[in-house]
């Protein structure tokens, strides 16, 4: 594949190349590397990866039931769902990232034994990655009361449920979303996507539908890429406030 980047929204045939090979990786890979986050969260870390390196955040997780924590550290690959021996990060290359394999925890996880002070109590919501994607674990707290619990384990419940019916759009559509993208970040409007030849020749659009289009190009941008792979996000991206040049931690914002 070429290095062409960024692709020429208005040329259908650098789109052409990306079905042809209908890899689910690089189906993928084309969704995320135009995420500006992560093309953001490249660049800072760039010179690190040189060095087989990057910028880290580590997690706690206290648990008062068993009174114990667990802490791991996690960096930009856990937070867009790639793993920790790929041969590339580089958004302007094609070559595709390897991604994570569904339920697969790369960063290194200790426990602590150590007790938890009483005023920190907390209800304890699993945040283990999980081994399938219709499974959730939630772990109940008895210094707490019981009903507050289960309403927010619904809550949690519902909007897992909700997020894993949405169904992946048919791929043969994933080069008009990939050019709607393109021609969205080179400042077309909707109306301007909607009387462009992205649509013309493939589907009857109207405004309402390039909406939607739109939505479902984003979404696919903005994490959706993952369920391509077959795949799914345990950590996040967290709010970071700033970066330590000298031991490369992550300070987050509080």
């Amino acid at each position: 594949m070429s290095n062409k980047w960024p692709l020429d929204w208005q040329d259908e045939n650098d789109y052409r190349r990306l079905y042809k090979n209908k890899s689910k990786e690089i189906f993928a890979w084309e969704f995320l590397r135009r995420n500006k986050q992560y093309q953001e969260d490249f660049e800072i870390n760039k010179e690190l990866i040189k060095e087989k390196k990057f910028y880290f955040v580590k997690r706690i997780l206290k648990d008062p039931i068993n009174n114990s924590a667990l802490w791991w550290e996690e960096d930009m690959r856990t937070w867009y769902g790639l793993g920790c021996e790929s041969a590339n990060y580089d958004y302007r290359i094609d070559t595709p990232p390897t991604f994570q394999d569904k339920g697969v925890f790369d960063p290194i996880a200790s426990y602590e034994e150590s007790e938890i002070p009483s005023n920190k109590k907390i209800i304890y919501f699993s945040e283990l990655p999980i081994k399938q994607h219709d499974v959730l674990d939630f772990q109940l707290s008895t210094d707490f009361e019981f009903k507050p619990q289960i309403e927010r384990i619904k809550e949690k419940f519902d909007s897992h449920r909700d997020e894993s019916k949405v169904s992946l759009p048919n791929d043969y559509y994933y080069p008009l979303y990939l050019r709607t993208l393109d021609a969205l970040d080179s400042g077309l409007t909707d109306e301007q996507i909607l009387n462009s030849c992205i649509y013309k020749s493939h589907l009857e659009t109207t405004k309402k539908d390039v909406n939607r289009y739109i939505k479902i190009a984003e979404g696919l941008r903005n994490g959706g890429y993952i369920r391509i792979v077959d795949s799914i996000i345990d950590k996040p991206r967290p709010e970071i406030d700033s970066y330590d040049p000298i031991t490369f931690e992550i300070k987050l914002k509080s």
